[in-house]
Parts: C-alpha cells; sequence; structure tokens
C-alpha cells in the first residue's frame, strides 16, 4: 500500500500527540479504556503490515536497538507464562509492550532527520503544556477531573497540609503526583533544548517561559526522586553553558557566586521547610515511604528468588505482594523501576535493558565531547543526555512506569537520535563553508 511520505510523517505527529496527551483525553470505555492514542496504533499495523520495506528501514535506523529489545522482551515475556499466575495483569502489560513496539515502528520508519526529530519535541512542548495547565488548574481550584470522588478529596486536603509550598499538588492526567513529575522532567530538559535551537525569537521565549513553569510545577508534585533529578540535570546545563563562556565571563561569574553565596546560605536555612521534605530519607520510619519502599525492594527479592531468577511474569509482582507479611501498608506496587524489570521479566530482559541504556548515555556523553559537530547537534546530545542520566534514579519515584505510553513513545524518539545526528553531520560536511 503505497502513501506518500509527507502523509506517513504527519500521521507520525498526531501519533506522537496522542500518545504525550494520555489515555484520559478524548477517550471512551468499550471493554478497555480507549483513547486516541491506541485508535491510531490499530491503524498503525495496517501500515505497518501492507507498506513494502518496513523491516528493511527499521534495520537501517538506530531505532532498530529500542525495536530488537523490545521484541526480545516480548518473546521472552511469553516463556514465563508458565510462571504467571495473574493473567489478566499480564495481558494488560503485555499490551503495552506491544503498543511500544508498533509505536517503535512507525518512529523509526518516518523519523529519520533532525528537523523531523524537533518537530517531534515541539509537539511533545505543547503536550507538556496542555497537561501541565490542568495541573495548575488542579492547584488553584482543588478540582482533580480525571481522579475518583475519594482520590480527589486525598489530593485536594491531606496533600495540601503536606506540601512544602503550601498548595495543592498536581496530578493532571496521571494516576499520581510522581508519574506526573516524571513527565514535567522529561518537559522541562525538552523545553530547554527547544530555547537553544528555535530559530523565532518568540517561539524561544516561549520555550524559556515554560523551562521556568514546569520547573515550578516539578516542584508543585513534591516528587523528592524528580527534585534531585531537576537540580542535578540544570548543574549540567549550567556547567556547559559555564564553558562556552570567555575567560572574563566566567571571572566574573566566580566572584558574584562566591560573593553572594553567604546570602545564599543563609536563606537557605532561614526557609529549610520549603525544601525539608523534599530531601529528606528516613528508612528506619516504620510505616514512613522510605522504609515502606525498603521493604517492597526486599520482598521483591524473595519472589525473584522463589522464581529461579528467571522472572515472575508481567504484571505479576503485585500478586506475589499480596501473599506476603502485611508491612507494606497495603502497597503491593514494586515502587522501583528497576526492580519492576528486574523481578518481573528476569536477568537476561534487565541485562539488555541496560546495555542499552548505557550505550545511549555514552553515546550521547561522547557527542557532548565532540567539539566540531553543530551546536544544535551539541544540544540535542546534551538533553537526551540528560534525560538518561537523570530517569535512571527519577523512575524509582513512580509505582510502575509500564502503563507511561508517553514514556515508550519518548524512548523511541531517543533511540532514532543517532540516525537523525547522522544525517544532520552529513548535510553539515556538504554544505558550503559560507553557510555553517
Amino acid at each position: 500500500m503505497a502513501v506518500s511520505n509527507t502523509f506517513k510523517y504527519k500521521y507520525t505527529l498526531l501519533l506522537l500527540f496522542s500518545a504525550f496527551m494520555g489515555a484520559n483525553i478524548l477517550a471512551f470505555r468499550a471493554g478497555i479504556q480507549w483513547s486516541l492514542y491506541r485508535f491510531l496504533l490499530i491503524i498503525s499495523l495496517f501500515f505497518i503490515v501492507f507498506e513494502k520495506g518496513v523491516s528493511r528501514t527499521i534495520q537501517k535506523s538506530s531505532g532498530r536497538v529500542y525495536y530488537n529489545f523490545l521484541l526480545f522482551w516480548i518473546i521472552y515475556s511469553i516463556l514465563l507464562l508458565v510462571f504467571v499466575e495473574d493473567y489478566i495483569a499480564f495481558f494488560r502489560c503485555f499490551l503495552f509492550l506491544l503498543s511500544a513496539l508498533v509505536a517503535c515502528v512507525v518512529v523509526s520508519c518516518n523519523i529519520n532527520d533532525k528537523n523531523k526529530l524537533d518537530n517531534s519535541l515541539r509537539v511533545f512542548e505543547i503536550a507538556a503544556l496542555l497537561l501541565s495547565l490542568i495541573g495548575g488548574y488542579e492547584i488553584v481550584t482543588g478540582n482533580y477531573m480525571f481522579v475518583t470522588q475519594e482520590t480527589n478529596d486525598y489530593y485536594n486536603m491531606n496533600i495540601l497540609l503536606e506540601s512544602t509550598l503550601g498548595i495543592r499538588v498536581p496530578i493532571s492526567v496521571f494516576r499520581n503526583p510522581n508519574d506526573f513529575s516524571i513527565f514535567l522532567l522529561f518537559a522541562y530538559f525538552t523545553s530547554y533544548y527547544l530555547t537553544r535551537v528555535k530559530k523565532n525569537n518568540f517561539d524561544r521565549w516561549f520555550s524559556r517561559v515554560l523551562v521556568l513553569w514546569f520547573f515550578f510545577m516539578v516542584l508543585a508534585t513534591q516528587s523528592r526522586a524528580s527534585f534531585a533529578a531537576i537540580l542535578l540535570g540544570t548543574a549540567i546545563i549550567l556547567l556547559d553553558r559555564f564553558k562556552e563562556l570567555s575567560v572574563a565571563k566566567r571571572t566574573i561569574i566566580i566572584v558574584v557566586v562566591i560573593a553572594s553565596l553567604s546570602s545564599v546560605v543563609a536563606w537557605l536555612l532561614a526557609n529549610s521547610e520549603l525544601y525539608e521534605a523534599l530531601i529528606a530519607f528516613d528508612p528506619d520510619d516504620t510505616g514512613g515511604s522510605d522504609y515502606v519502599r525498603m521493604l517492597l525492594i526486599k520482598n521483591g527479592f524473595k519472589m525473584y528468588g522463589d522464581s529461579f531468577g528467571l522472572g515472575v511474569g508481567l504484571g505479576n509482582i503485585e500478586c506475589h505482594m499480596a501473599k506476603m507479611p502485611d508491612e507494606t501498608a497495603y502497597i503491593k506496587n514494586i515502587h522501583n523501576w528497576w526492580m519492576e524489570l528486574l523481578v518481573s521479566s528476569g536477568p537476561f530482559v534487565f541485562i539488555y535493558y541496560l546495555h542499552i541504556y548505557i550505550k545511549s548515555l555514552f553515546y550521547h556523553w561522547k557527542k557532548i565531547k565532540n567539539k566540531v559537530i553543530p551546536r544544535e547537534d551539541h544540544y540535542l546530545s546534551l538533553t537526551f543526555f540528560i534525560i538518561l542520566l537523570t530517569y535512571s534514579f527519577a523512575c524509582i519515584t513512580s509505582s510502575s512506569v509500564m502503563s507511561s505510553e508517553w514514556l515508550w513513545v519518548y524512548f523511541a524518539l531517543i533511540f532514532v537520535a543517532p540516525t537523525c545526528l547522522k544525517n544532520n553531520e552529513n548535510l553539515s560536511r556538504n554544505q558550503p563553508s559560507s553557510s555553517k
């Protein structure tokens, strides 16, 4: 079935936007929760099946790394069916894996140059703005439109009392503030990247304002891991910008920082209530969040051992956790993505994932250190390096990211980036030197 490249590209952007907007927007229930994204995925299957050369296109794209991993994970998960006890939970997670594979194929086939990748990130920025505005509405009104009445009362009243900022904690269309904070973390770094590459001055200022807005919203979610991630990522960005300055400007900045250091420290000490809860860690507080998380990890290792080190199967951690002594305040999600991956899918999937994750991290690190690549390419690699680095520990804030469809799609963009950067470098070499 012949379809124009322009149509496929625009269709991909629509698919990306629908994924980033989540399953609660333009959705309806018919057996399962249907959304625009899930409907478009079904249509995408027809393109994949009837379009010629899809497999060859994937293998030419750096997205094949992600594709091969997802395919391996799907096959291994089927083999683990012999250990599965909760088949409904298994098939739910299995469908998320299949959807990630389909999205990866679509992205790998249609996002193959830096301009297309930049436009995809612009789409993410717009979606992030819309969802963050829902969060802002929740802060102001206390009306949580995408939660049950019981959960609405909890976020509207209880969380208000716990917030260090003294405002309601937003969740937008997500399940909880932690999931929302990870989304906002990606939005923050994405908007920073767009401030460096947008050509129009108004567009650049638009992204600069969003950087500040997303930073505030991350703080509003009260996620400790995302708070640490945004501080680390911002520090790396500032260091990168600092290295680009002249010696004179560096000297001025150092003098100003040293001169104001005592005032900053004094202000932080006087206003510790604003951030104390975000940096606190107390695993000995029985019944506290840190204590429960440590118990969940301990239980996770036990059930992993009981599975002979092969994994308990997708979505089956909760049913095994329910059989253990009730010391985790009725919390059954393992609340740690790395542990969830290991315990549910075993060492082979875990090591494979770790391999491609670290390989991608080092790829972008080498690009950052390369002084001859175009500056826009430098900023893209810097952004993806920071996202990969900070997500490695921010992901432990969520109860589970398995159902975060937007995240699977965003990682597809990260893994096609090498192809996009390579094509951009080739284009730069072929341009006359005067045009650089």
